[in-house]
This record gives structure tokens, C-alpha cells and sequence, in this order.
């Protein structure tokens, strides 16, 4: 009988934690660079989190663009999501490209430790931080 308990207190525990560090990342953070581009520039990050997994938006500063986070995940201390983004070439010979980056984060107190690549490639680490307001 105490087994029982032991194991149902710890699930409890378990939850109870999940859920902490849930709230904790739900909210905005806030980078000093585009990522995508490789410029400095405020970029908001917008997230809520639904058990493992996580939705948002990404807001980038420089040209005020809003993206929808996809496929978002967020377990333990990681987190990982993607953003689209498409590119147009006019000309004679007119065509379209759509870019899809990985983004995967260890999250640390109130900052997130980010890596963003496309394909084989690493884009660009940066920090994101915890929006205080």
C-alpha cells in the first residue's frame, strides 16, 4: 500500500512541476537579434504552452513581419519549434521557395538558449529572455 502512495504522490509531484515550468514559459522573450537574417533587432517571442505542447507567434522587428510557430515542443528544460518562411524570385523565370527553420532552445531560469538552422545548415545562437512585463 505505501508503493501506491509513493508512486501517486510522485505522479503528482511530476504534474505539479510540469505545470510550473509550463507557466513559466508562457509569455514573451525577447532577443536582440533576427536570427533568420542575422541583424540586430528586437525579436519578440510569443508562447503558450498546452502540457508538451507549445504555440505562439514570432515577432520580428526589423520589417514588424509576424510568423505562427509550428510544430512547437517543449519537454524538460527543451524546447523546439519551427517557422516558415517564403521566398519569391521575380524575373523571366519566376519561382518560389519556402524555407522552413529549426529552432531548439535549453531553457534556463529566465533564459532560453536558442540554435536555429534550415536544412544541414546552423543560421545563427542567440539568447532570448523572459519579458518582464
Amino acid at each position: 500500500m505505501n508503493y501506491k502512495i509513493a508512486g501517486i504522490a510522485t505522479l503528482l509531484l511530476a504534474m505539479i512541476s510540469a505545470a510550473l515550468f509550463a507557466q513559466e514559459v508562457t509569455g514573451d522573450w525577447i532577443s536582440d537579434v533576427d536570427p533568420i537574417n542575422n541583424r540586430p533587432a528586437k525579436t519578440i517571442y510569443e508562447f503558450n504552452v498546452e502540457g508538451s505542447k507549445l504555440t505562439g507567434s514570432v515577432l520580428f522587428g526589423w520589417n514588424e513581419e509576424e510568423r505562427p510557430i509550428t510544430n512547437g515542443k517543449i519537454k524538460d528544460d527543451r524546447i523546439s519549434f519551427t517557422l516558415q518562411s517564403l521566398l519569391s524570385f521575380a524575373g523571366p523565370h519566376p519561382r518560389s521557395y519556402t524555407l522552413v527553420y529549426l529552432y531548439e532552445g535549453k531553457i534556463s531560469g529566465d533564459t532560453i538558449n536558442f540554435t536555429v538552422s534550415y536544412g544541414t545548415h546552423t543560421k545563427s545562437k542567440f539568447t532570448a529572455r523572459k519579458s518582464n512585463q
